[in-house]
């Protein structure tokens, strides 16, 4: 079975997300032993820095999440409102549990 292309370009986005912000922390991971060391301002204005890229990686990684349920969700609707989708197969939240 093949991975539907919107799947994959969503899958290879996100893992270079992810690695992009594994390699941040590592980075800022050794800056902030620096900074725990020296406490000089150059080294708390590079921790800064990277608890910033931190936080721009990690938001454009909730951007692509929300923008792939937006899709999903437009696609399996689309597909209830003509029928595609019978009423048993479409999965909800148990709200008893």
């Amino acid at each position: 079975m093949a991975i539907p292309a919107m799947l994959m370009t969503w899958s290879s986005r996100m893992d270079d997300l992810h690695e992009q912000l594994m390699k941040e922390f590592r980075i800022y991971f050794t800056n902030y032993q620096q900074f725990a060391v020296e406490r000089t301002m150059a080294s708390a204005k590079r921790t800064r820095a990277n608890l910033m890229q931190m936080i721009k990686l990690s938001q454009e990684m909730r951007q692509a999440l929300l923008d792939t349920y937006k899709e999903r969700h437009r696609r399996y609707s689309e597909k209830y409102r003509k029928g595609g989708v019978p009423r048993d197969k479409i999965r909800r939240r148990n709200l008893d549990t």
